[in-house]
């Protein structure tokens, strides 16, 4: 009758009529888009043969169910199946980005799990019955870390990992080198801008972190030295890191011009156009700047020689 819907296999009534018999083995055959099966002992009369036509339900297909990490993107489902079209069912975390429709689809996921359906779609209209999975859903790991400089002027760093639910670690030092334990001491040997990146994992998932620091980088400036050649303080000099632009000007009290040097490696002997300066109180404009930071500053120092 219209009103039983579709059949998925063979349509057979069990009465009381002798009209309707039990079937051993029948002829199948196809008539369009449905089998038929006939039984030609059966005795009706006229037109013939009676016949049961059936919708051919398709196959259940079976979902790949992955492990997937929470609040990630481009997860994907696929499925083995024969039909040429699918339909798709996710939970209220899951969203379908494409596929929808076809054998394999992408998914982003939040958090939590649930379970994700699909059904093979007939040509006929019959419809399989749905294939279930609910997807291992793991926790995801946040990346973290706090760094401080260990050396005189930044070669050297102290990364501290601040990283929850890690149990690996992989440390990228902006020059190429890496590590792999946890809290690493690290030297740079050339100076300039770094960004660190850290990868954590919890062994099914992973996330990053960064921060950019300025290695080699700073200044400090003495404030007496004793030009008297006894060997110890003889000069007054700037130290520091490698600079991007450096000039260093000395001025006496009454503002002459003393010394003056692009070189960052020249160093004040106390001594103008050859001769000793007195002592006394002279005074330092220092240009000097790294590619993130400038260490510009003026000040005093003191010229002894006892």
């Amino acid at each position: 009758a219209g009103s039983d819907g579709s059949w998925g296999g063979m349509a057979h009534w069990r009465t009381t009529s002798g009209n309707w018999n039990d079937m051993s083995t029948m002829t199948l055959g196809t008539a369009g888009i449905f089998s038929t099966v006939t039984r030609p002992t059966w005795l009706f009369a006229n037109p013939g043969h009676p016949y049961v036509l059936t919708n051919v339900r398709p196959a259940t297909p079976v979902i790949n169910c992955p492990t997937i990490c929470e609040n990630t993107f481009g997860n994907t489902f696929t499925l083995t199946g024969s039909s040429s079209s699918y339909t798709w069912t996710v939970p209220a975390n899951g969203t379908i980005v494409s596929g929808q429709g076809t054998s394999s689809v992408t998914v982003d996921w939040t958090t939590g799990t649930g379970s994700v359906s699909v059904i093979a779609v007939g040509t006929a209209g019959c419809n399989s019955l749905p294939a279930d999975c609910t997807p291992t859903v793991v926790a995801q790991p946040v990346a973290g870390f706090s760094v401080e400089p260990d050396g005189t002027f930044g070669d050297s760093w102290q990364f501290t990992d601040t990283s929850a639910g890690a149990v690996s670690w992989n440390w990228a030092f902006g020059d190429g080198n890496t590590a792999t334990t946890q809290n690493p001491l690290y030297q740079y040997s050339d100076a300039g801008t770094y960004t660190i990146v850290l990868t954590v994992s919890n062994g099914t998932c992973s996330d990053t972190a960064s921060i950019t620091i300025d290695a080699n980088g700073g200044v400090i400036v003495p404030n007496v030295f004793s030009p008297n050649g006894d060997g110890f303080n003889d000069s007054w000099y700037i130290l520091t890191g490698t600079l991007s632009e450096y000039n260093l000007q000395i001025f006496n009290r009454w503002g002459q011009l003393m010394f003056e040097s692009a070189d960052i490696s020249q160093q004040w002997t106390g001594d103008f156009n050859g001769k000793p300066c007195v002592e006394g109180t002279y005074y330092y404009v220092l240009k000097a700047k790294t590619d993130l930071k400038d260490y510009s500053q003026t000040g005093a120092l003191l010229l002894v020689r006892q």
